[in-house]
């Protein structure tokens, strides 16, 4: 059976990154071609023109088109779930005028297209899984973390670690590391650090994934740390933190 294909629209690599793991971790029968980047903006404006193409080349012979946009929740900015529903709409009813955006029946932060056009198929989805309350925006870095600091992705990121350590130049000695300690100090030890000596607390996922990568001596980005950890990661647990990206893929995938 041919794979289907996904547009997907998003804001940055770290989106990018997960995805290709996804690809590469869970059996689906979709093959995702990244046409965002650059910031919302951008992005945004590459949906749209992405969507005003497929309306005026559509034929009866068009394959189906199917989009997943994926969108932070700026919290911080002062912007609600609602807010983020609208405002990618805004972008796609340029280009499909009567189009609305429908809340999902089993994921209240999936939204799928209702429109006239046929062979169209598209889902935002909104990241709105904080890992602490506390962060003033939820991105998919917080799912990220949440899987990064599972005791069995850990395991597997310090076998290596211990395997390869010793052989290092200098050498590096993981032997006595354990999953808690990686797990406490990312959590408790380097917060509390901070805000003992007056630094303004961590407040996103994005920089407690950067306090992971440099624990772990990761010299590499976000979204590079993002690919290591989902490579690393039972696949049960990348089902369950992804649950509702998952589900959108596949409501993509549905043959109706």
């Amino acid at each position: 059976m041919p794979q289907t294909k996904i547009d997907v629209f998003s804001e940055g690599k770290t989106e990018e990154s997960v995805m290709t793991q996804i690809a590469k971790r869970i059996i689906t029968d979709a093959e995702f071609q990244e046409r965002g980047g650059g910031g919302v903006d951008e992005m945004l404006k590459s949906l749209q023109q992405r969507l005003k193409d497929h309306v005026e080349l559509q034929t009866e012979a068009t394959a189906r088109l199917n989009i997943l946009v994926l969108r932070d929740w700026d919290e911080h900015l002062k912007q609600t779930v609602e807010f983020v529903r609208e405002d990618t709409l805004s972008y796609i009813q340029p280009a499909i005028p009567n189009a609305a955006l429908e809340v999902d029946s089993t994921h209240q932060n999936l939204f799928v297209l209702q429109s006239d056009p046929p062979k169209l198929k598209l889902v935002l989805h909104v990241a709105t899984r904080k890992y602490e309350s506390k962060f003033v925006k939820a991105t998919i870095d917080d799912f990220v973390l949440e899987l990064a600091l599972q005791t069995v992705t850990l395991t597997n990121i310090l076998a290596k670690k211990k395997k390869d350590g010793l052989k290092q130049k200098p050498p590096r000695d993981w032997q006595e590391v354990t999953e808690a300690q990686i797990v406490n100090k990312v959590t408790q030890e380097i917060p509390a650090l901070l805000l003992s000596n007056k630094i303004p607390p961590l407040v996103e996922a994005k920089e407690y994934l950067r306090v992971y990568a440099t624990i772990l001596q990761e010299h590499i980005s976000p979204a590079v740390i993002a690919g290591k950890i989902l490579a690393n990661a039972e696949e049960k647990d990348i089902r369950a933190v992804f649950a509702s990206l998952l589900s959108a893929i596949q409501s993509l995938t549905a043959e109706n």
